[in-house]
């Protein structure tokens, strides 16, 4: 595998979150077994703002020539998804979430591991 699949899959990941938390932001949280009223719904709509983000950045980071470029991006995403496992797994343990909230810690985990590998134990194959 190479970091470019690693950004691939993160764009997949993002893209798919980010349009759900936009466009139908209750019934994702249907899915979790939680319920939203307006405050969250807002909030994850500003949420599924940021994933759209990070679904750009990564589809652009893809191809970027410069190898640094794309070890400083694999940091930042990494710092990103190892916040996004502890809280997932937070979530879990305090029951905020039902069991496919156990999805949402294996794509943090897998991402993480991924942005990882590359940046730190295998830059040279950036």
């Amino acid at each position: 595998m190479k970091l470019r699949h690693i950004f691939t899959i993160n764009v997949v990941c993002a893209t798919f979150f980010g349009l759900t938390c936009l466009l139908v932001p209750r019934w994702l949280f249907s899915l979790y077994g939680s319920e939203l009223g307006e405050a969250g719904v807002y909030m994850t709509r500003l949420g599924g703002a940021a994933y759209l983000a990070f679904a750009t950045l990564t589809w652009l980071a893809r191809n970027a020539e410069a190898k640094e470029t794309r070890l400083n991006l694999a940091l930042a995403l990494f710092i990103q998804d190892i916040i996004g496992v502890a809280v997932s797994i937070h979530g879990q343990f305090t029951g905020v979430m039902n069991l496919v909230g156990w999805s949402t810690v294996l794509v943090y985990l897998f991402l993480a591991l991924g942005y990882g590998y590359f940046r730190f134990v295998k830059p040279s194959a950036a």
